[in-house]
This record gives C-alpha cells, sequence and structure tokens, in this order.
C-alpha cells in the first residue's frame, strides 16, 4: 500500500547508506489498511544530503526544516533524525524518560516519537525490515480506537494548540474517541485556537471539511464548542433547534454534509469553495426557509450555468416527496413556471448576500449577539486617543479595501464615485486637508457614513468628521474619537479570505436574471477528483448540484437512480 513515489525516494537514500523509516499517521493508515493521505519519511541523512540525492527537492521550514522532494507530480516530506537531535536541546515543560537500556538508534526514534501529537501518530515503520517501532502505547490505542496525546494533554495543547484541532480531525476521520483527559483539555483550551493565524485556521478546517469526514467534524466541534469559534453561525443555527452537545439525531446541515462525504476520501478531496458554498446555501435556508422545488431548481441551475428555463424544466419531472424532517424547507406549494424562476433568483440573491456576511467580522458578530454561548471578543476596538494619522489611516484603508472589493465583485456601495476617488487621493498623504473635504463630503450627502469591510463597521458622523478638519498643529496631537461609534468590530476569528469568498461567491453568479455571459455546465456525472480538487467551477458546481438535490429530495436504498440522473446529468 505504500506509493510508487514514496517507495522511489526510500530507496534512493537507503542505496547511499541511510536508515529510514516511515513515520506518523501514515504507519496508522497502514496498520488499519487505510489509504494514507500522504507519506512521511525520516532518514538519518542530513537535509542537505537529501537535496544532494535528489534534484528536484528543497528544505523549507526554518524552526522545524524538512526536505520536500518533488517526484511523479508529488511532493513526499522528508525529515531528518539530525533535526531531532536539535530538537532534544530545546528546553520542554514535560518530563518523560527514555525507555533504560536504549541504544543509540533507539533514542533517536524515541526523541522524534515524543515530539509527536498522539500515540497513535507517534509510530515509525521500518518498511525493509518490516517493523513497527512504538514507544508510546500507539498501537494499544489503535486497538482501543482512542486518539491520546502523547505527552500530558494540558502541556500538548499548550505546546501548540493546532493539536487541538488535528485530535478532532483524526477522530472524526477514523471514528475514534478521545481520550477522557485529551477530551477535558480540550474543552477548557477551545479558545486557544483562536491564536492561529487565519490561514491555519483555514486548512485545518478544509482537512476536516473536504477529505469525506465533514459531518463527523461538525459533530465533534459541536460537541467540545469549537464550532461555536470557528462557524458561529452554524452554532447558532445547532443551538436554535435544540441541538445537543451529544446529539445523536440529524438536520439538514449534517446532511448536507453527509452526502458530500459519500461523495469523497482522504484520496478525493474537494476544493475549500465546495463546502463554503454549501455552509452558505444552508445559512440562506435556516434564516428563510423555502419551497423544496425551489431549492432542486436552483441546485440545477448552478449546475447548467444558469440557465433558468433548463433548470425550471427538469424541476418540473420532480414528482417525489422531499425530505420533512428538515424545518429549512417548507411544504411544496404549486408553483408557475414564472414563481418557480422568481423563487431561483430570490435564493441565489439570498445565498450571494450570505457569503458576504460569512466572511465579515462585523456581520457574524451582529449576528451573534443574541447567541449567549458566544466567547468574547479578544480582537482590538478603537478607543479615544488614537492619534490622527492612526485614525484616519485605519479608516480609509478600511474603505480603500472595501471600495475595491466592492468594486471587483459588481456591489453597490454607499459613497458617491468623486468622494471614494478622493479617499483614494488623500491615502497617501494624510495630513491633507482634501482628507477631511471627502469624508466631510460624503457625511453631509449621505448623512452617516459607514466603513464596511474584513475589520469590522464605523460610523462617522459630522463632529468627528469637524475635529479631522484642523490645524496641522493639532493634527500632531491626539484628538477625541468618542463620535466613532464602534458596532462590535467581531468576536470572531473569520478565517475565511477575500481569495476564497470571490471563489465562492463565482459559484452562484451564474444564476442572475439576465446573464450576458454564458456558463457551461458538465455534460456526464462521473467527477473528475482532480478538477474538483482544484475548485475547477463546472466540477464544484456539479457536485454541489448532486448534493443539495440529493439532500432535498433523498433517494431510498433500492430506489432507481434515474430521476438525480436525468436532472443532473442533461443539464447544459
Amino acid at each position: 500500500m505504500i506509493g510508487s513515489t514514496t517507495k522511489k525516494v526510500l530507496n534512493g537514500l537507503r542505496k547511499k547508506g541511510y536508515d529510514v523509516y516511515l513515520v506518523g499517521g501514515c504507519v496508522r493508515d497502514l496498520i488499519l489498511k487505510k489509504t494514507p493521505k500522504d507519506f512521511d519519511i525520516i532518514t538519518s541523512a542530513e537535509l542537505k544530503e537529501v537535496t544532494r540525492t535528489f534534484s528536484w527537492s528543497e528544505i523549507v521550514g526554518k524552526r522545524f526544516p524538512v526536505c520536500h522532494v518533488h517526484m511523479d507530480d508529488t511532493i513526499v516530506e522528508v525529515s531528518s533524525f539530525d533535526t531531532t537531535k536539535c530538537k532534544a536541546g530545546m528546553e520542554f515543560s514535560h518530563h518523560i524518560e527514555a525507555p533504560s537500556g536504549c541504544g543509540k538508534k533507539d533514542h533517536l526514534r524515541w526523541m522524534n516519537c515524543l515530539n509527536r501529537d498522539f500515540t497513535i501518530n507517534g509510530l515509525m515503520l521500518d518498511p525493509y525490515a518490516r517493523i513497527a517501532y512504538d514507544y508510546f502505547g500507539g498501537i494499544e490505542d489503535i486497538r482501543k480506537a482512542k486518539v491520546r496525546t502523547v505527552i500530558p494533554a494540558e502541556t500538548s495543547f499548550q505546546e501548540d494548540c493546532a493539536r487541538i484541532l488535528r485530535a478532532i480531525r483524526i477522530a472524526a476521520r477514523l471514528g475514534f474517541s478521545i481520550s477522557k483527559e485529551t477530551a477535558h483539555f480540550i474543552k477548557n483550551l477551545s479558545s486557544s485556537v483562536l491564536s492561529l493565524d487565519k490561514g491555519r485556521l483555514l486548512m485545518e478546517m478544509n482537512y476536516m471539511l473536504a477529505f469525506g469526514s465533514g459531518e463527523a467534524s461538525l459533530r465533534l466541534l459541536w460537541k467540545f464548542g469549537l464550532l461555536d469559534i470557528l462557524l458561529p453561525f452554524q452554532a447558532a443555527y445547532f443551538a436554535q433547534h435544540g441541538f445537543q452537545r451529544r446529539d445523536r439525531r440529524t438536520n439538514m446541515l449534517l446532511s448536507l454534509f453527509s452526502n458530500l462525504d459519500k461523495l469523497l476520501a482522504p484520496n478525493r478531496p474537494c476544493h475549500n469553495s465546495l463546502w463554503v458554498g454549501i455552509l452558505a446555501l444552508h445559512k440562506a435556508l435556516s434564516d428563510r426557509p423555502r419551497n423544496p422545488l425551489a431549492v432542486a431548481a436552483f441546485s440545477l441551475a448552478v449546475h447548467n450555468g444558469g440557465n433558468l428555463l433548463e433548470a425550471v424544466s427538469m424541476a418540473g419531472m420532480i414528482n417525489k416527496p422531499h425530505d420533512v424532517r428538515f424545518p429549512e424547507l417548507l411544504d411544496p406549494s404549486g408553483l408557475d413556471a414564472e414563481a418557480l424562476e422568481a423563487e431561483i433568483l430570490d435564493l441565489a440573491e439570498s445565498v450571494r448576500g450570505t457569503i458576504l456576511q460569512m466572511t465579515n467580522e462585523y456581520f457574524v458578530s451582529q449576528a451573534m449577539a443574541d447567541y449567549p454561548q458566544a466567547p468574547r471578543s479578544n480582537l482590538p476596538k478603537f478607543t479615544p486617543g488614537f492619534t490622527y494619522e492612526n485614525t484616519v489611516n485605519t479608516l480609509l484603508t478600511s474603505l480603500v479595501n472595501s471600495v475595491s472589493f466592492a468594486n471587483h465583485n459588481n456591489f453597490t456601495f454607499p459613497a458617491s464615485s468623486d468622494v471614494i476617488y478622493g479617499l483614494f487621493q488623500c491615502r497617501s498623504d494624510l495630513t491633507n486637508d482634501r482628507c477631511s473635504h471627502c469624508l466631510s463630503h460624503a457625511v453631509t450627502h449621505l448623512g452617516n457614513l459607514y466603513f464596511i469591510s474584513c475589520d469590522g463597521v464605523l460610523q462617522l458622523d459630522n463632529c468627528f468628521v469637524n475635529q479631522l478638519y484642523v490645524s496641522p498643529k493639532a493634527k500632531k496631537g491626539k484628538i477625541d474619537v468618542t463620535n466613532v461609534v464602534h458596532l462590535s468590530i467581531g468576536t470572531f476569528n473569520v478565517f475565511i479570505p477575500i481569495t476564497l469568498y470571490v471563489k465562492v461567491y463565482n459559484m452562484f453568479d451564474c444564476v442572475r436574471r439576465s446573464t450576458v455571459k454564458k456558463f457551461l455546465s458538465k455534460q456526464h456525472r462521473k467527477i473528475d477528483y482532480q478538477s474538483l480538487a482544484l475548485g475547477n467551477l463546472q466540477e464544484v458546481r456539479h457536485v454541489f448540484a448532486r448534493i443539495v438535490f440529493d439532500t432535498v429530495y433523498p433517494l431510498c436504498p433500492n430506489q432507481n437512480q434515474s430521476l438525480r440522473s436525468n436532472c443532473i446529468s442533461q443539464g447544459g
């Protein structure tokens, strides 16, 4: 089950006389007879020697360097025992002694496994001698189907809070339970994940939701209180519908991800735009339940690139009951073609608006204001005493970013073009009176000017603008900014970046009343997983439509699939 590319790297190093082992999660998966997502190698060679052995390779990382070997369109990660020796010199807050009678090689292997996150990942395999080295009870924990930290859980999570999310991901993917001690500190230290940068949070969430274990991941995130922090809209949905932390029932959100999981696997992931799009659609339906026929027709319109007439026509072929368990789906009522088309367009507009809400900290915090379980913000707020330049620079940066983003996506923005142009011009010179003039002009014509961006929402009034319009000498001092009304700058770490927002927005942008640009739809049902992982728009739309259709109108196990096949594969 070891990949051919991995074997080439192992053989290349072994031929030069170096010890080589497989290490980490791939060993666990091989023991479980599962296909590893990837293979990690550790060797007695120094990393520089690895780069000399393989021409297409590079050393990455400063704190814990590894070598990426590029071969056969894949990357094999190779670490060195030499790096482990460096780690051995670091101070750790835990004190675990090496086994007695430990030889030099055994000590190196033990030291490397000690630095792993969980016992089931702290395994090392000699693929030639076919010996698995287990110093911390990892094989026994595999037998017990349990996730347990190598060192005490509190210390482990304090050293690296990302391990909290990895514990959830591994337990969800393997169907393992989490040990009592590990579970206790996941709950107690859950808020520490907010210290991770947004890119890392997105990566960890993608590992959970895009590799075939989305439903289980959402259940565990909810169980341990992490959903409240990472996906607060979805946490609010669970709470508002009386979903208990250990609830075994299902709901529409879980059913959507259950149907997504059926199409994915660790070696067949989807692009993150797909699961973000599913979250956006579900939130739109949760906010305003819809006719199930309209939801199915909307998915068909997304699939066929916005051809509303065709989507309405295909929806007319549906002659079976919808899933009545979900309050997001209303009792079906008779809709003629014109009314159904209007419903499709209205839902599309709602979904596009929801995407904006999900990616903006202001909207997230406003929507969660009445959610008592919501964690408190640790983000900075505007306070009196900001210098003139800092205050104006923050306002202008927010506005400029928002205007640029809005223009790119054909949004309307509450300011006239000459005001926006003026703000762009004066941004480079904060002491320019034109800055205050532009702000004053905006407030005069608009009453209250709101700056909407990923940094939150600020409201200006004339009092503040007048204070900006002061002499250069006064501008060097501090000014009173109490008239800047800060409307909850964001309680949560919104980790969906603008680039991903645009990608998801484009998924649904084809569903409009008058689409000038013609989109092509996928012409067959077979999923191209390489295209799906890369975010190919046709492939993502195709899989999205299948998931939504199967959730709204689920097929019985023995039921003929001709209806879904006709609706999805004939679109376009």
